[in-house]
């Protein structure tokens, strides 16, 4: 019977590689995802009506979240919101009182998600470069 020896010495620098890989992993993946989220909050801004003048200022995009594993930016205004631009979720969905939605966000997202998709793409290559 032969004796074998193996050498585990250099698993401590594996596991340290691998953590480094998984943080600088996470950075890449916020960056991408901010690089395709700035493409359409530009596009929303631009097609935002304005009615006071202050709208466009509070356009904005959420710092990336996670949920169930996934994530996401939100950008634009939402159903909740209530700040000098509370209006606008009335133009993008319309009321119960009969104003009919002039959607502006959605169709921004629409014509700009395959720009946002190249761009999100391509912050990923240059940094696993």
């Amino acid at each position: 019977m032969s004796d074998f020896e193996i050498d585990f010495s250099c698993i401590d620098k594996l596991q340290k590689k691998v953590s480094e890989m998984g943080k600088k992993s996470n950075k890449l993946t916020n960056k991408a995802l901010n690089a395709g989220a700035d493409i359409i909050l530009d596009e929303i801004v631009k097609r935002c009506p304005e009615r006071t003048g202050k709208a466009k200022k509070h356009l904005k995009k959420s710092k990336v979240k996670t949920k169930k594993g996934e994530k996401y930016i939100n950008i634009g205004v939402n159903k909740e919101d209530n700040s000098e631009a509370f209006y606008l979720k009335f133009y993008e969905w319309g009321t119960s009182r009969g104003q009919i939605a002039r959607p502006f966000m959605r169709p921004s997202f629409e014509d700009k998600k395959d720009e946002a998709l190249k761009a999100t793409t391509r912050v990923m290559k240059e940094g696993i470069k």
